[in-house]
């Protein structure tokens, strides 16, 4: 694949999601019946299902290389520990870029949060499909096995890990804010895969971090906001310095086991 062809195959895919989601959004105007209704509650879920669907059926259907079964056993217990703690410290350590982004474009975002009613058991079971269960998957074959690993055959691991790594990132548009974070979670991604050869393990970090931030956000709104509420402080960079710190430990961990196979 070259980049002109990667270049292309990310544009019919952001092209799939975008008319996707219109098209649902649209339809919802005409069917839902309030914002609790089983439309808006199931309407991350099947846009999500449908955008993907299509993208398999019309784009990614005849790669039958793409799916193996390699990709998935064996599967080494000892990559799950190091994994769970390059999470945890990619979480702390890319707060800052959400922060920075929030004071710069939206400073009246606290207030906006804290007026926001709580979401439904059945909103949050919609959210938790769509970001930890469905995205990871879809995401991990488009990105890494697909654009990366094709990547991979006719430029540098290196080349191959920017431009991958940046269309995971605007794939994520329009949370500007997240720009930067996705474009470090999708370079994290690239190297996992690149080091094991498996996509399960990419797979399981991107499944984490999604899951990781929801457990912030539904379980230690508290704590995360105490966080952010340091407001650029010595501790709020020292805490932030941590994350990096317990990053790095993760991945020294990770690439301490040898597991390297051929994309």
């Amino acid at each position: 694949m070259s980049f002109r062809q990667a270049f292309l195959f990310f544009i019919g895919c952001w092209l799939i999601i975008f008319l996707t989601g219109i098209a649902f959004s649209f339809l919802l105007r005409f069917v839902s019946s309030g914002a609790y209704s089983p439309y808006n509650v199931l309407y991350p879920v099947v846009t999500m299902l449908t955008s993907y669907g299509s993208i398999w059926l019309l784009m990614v259907r005849k790669k039958a290389a793409v799916f193996s079964m390699r990709d998935y056993v064996p599967f080494k217990m000892d990559f799950i520990v190091p994994v769970m703690v390059m999470v945890l410290g990619i979480q702390i350590a890319n707060q800052p870029f959400l922060d920075l982004y929030n004071r710069i474009f939206f400073p009246g975002l606290e207030k906006l949060i804290e007026s926001t009613p709580p979401e439904s058991g059945l909103h949050l079971l919609s959210s938790f499909l769509s970001a930890v269960m469905i995205a990871p998957v879809a995401e991990e074959y488009l990105f890494r096995k697909i654009i990366f690993g094709q990547l991979c055959k006719t430029y540098t691991a290196s080349d191959a890990v920017l431009v991958s790594s940046v269309f995971f990132s605007l794939i994520h548009l329009p949370l500007y804010g997240k720009l930067i974070p996705t474009f470090i979670i999708g370079c994290v991604s690239c190297m996992i895969y690149y080091h094991t050869g498996k996509l399960v393990y990419s797979i399981l970090f991107h499944l984490l971090n999604n899951a990781l931030a929801m457990i912030w956000d539904i379980f230690f709104p508290e704590l995360w906001r105490a966080y952010t509420d340091l407001d650029f402080s010595f501790l709020y960079w020292l805490i932030a310095g941590s994350g990096i710190a317990i990053f790095g430990l993760g991945i020294r961990s990770f690439l301490r086991t040898e597991t390297r196979e051929n994309l």
